[in-house]
């Protein structure tokens, strides 16, 4: 699991799948075949294999020894769900991760959870919407203090206001977020986002 998360952190997905799928076939720890599971899914997503990343955080739900971990599987889910443009049934899994994650959540799964809604609201076309969540995903990864997590709020709150056509404001959300990549080594944010900065 360690080994396999170094290499995803490096970008070297098919080598950390290879490792995964060792790890599940000798894990025996309900934690660790969560983890494992969890980290599977988000490999399969990553490599594009996105109806077999749903499965594997499906299966992760039903490995969850308890609710906190059952929100970040639905999380996973939601992901895949939103990649595959089925956007109801995204917002339904993030309700589900919510519900989870109870009254005191981290303010590291807030921030997943509010960042994925605002992701889902863009293309809806509900700005309004994806502006809040996105304000509220920067807010709770602040309090967590993630650069990953704050890097894709900035990302996502660029967004809203480029489609707004405030692009003096979206260019500003662009590089704050290229720069805290370019600190923390988020190389696949910062891709996506130094093309939207040439926008």
């Amino acid at each position: 699991l360690t080994a396999a998360r170094e290499q995803a952190d490096d970008h070297r997905l098919e080598l950390a799948l290879r490792l995964v799928c060792r790890g599940l076939a000798l894990a025996s720890g309900a934690q660790t075949s969560f983890e494992l599971t969890g980290l599977y899914g988000e490999l399969l997503r990553e490599t594009g294999q996105i109806d077999a990343s749903i499965a594997a955080f499906e299966q992760a739900l039903t490995l969850a020894p308890n609710e906190i971990d059952q929100a970040r599987a639905w999380i996973g889910v939601a992901r895949g769900l939103e990649i595959q443009d089925r956007y109801p049934q995204a917002l339904d899994a993030l309700d589900q991760a919510q519900r989870r994650a109870g009254h005191d959540a981290s303010a590291d799964l807030l921030a997943q959870i509010h960042g994925q809604r605002g992701n889902i609201s863009f293309p809806l076309g509900r700005i309004d919407e994806c502006f809040r969540e996105h304000e509220l995903a920067l807010r709770h990864a602040r309090a967590a203090a993630s650069p990953l997590l704050e890097a894709r709020a900035l990302s996502g709150l660029g967004d809203a206001y480029y489609q707004r056509g405030r692009m003096l404001t979206a260019h500003r959300h662009f590089d704050q977020c290229i720069a805290l990549c370019c600190e923390h080594g988020l190389a696949g944010i910062k891709a996506g986002n130094l093309a939207m900065l040439g926008l």
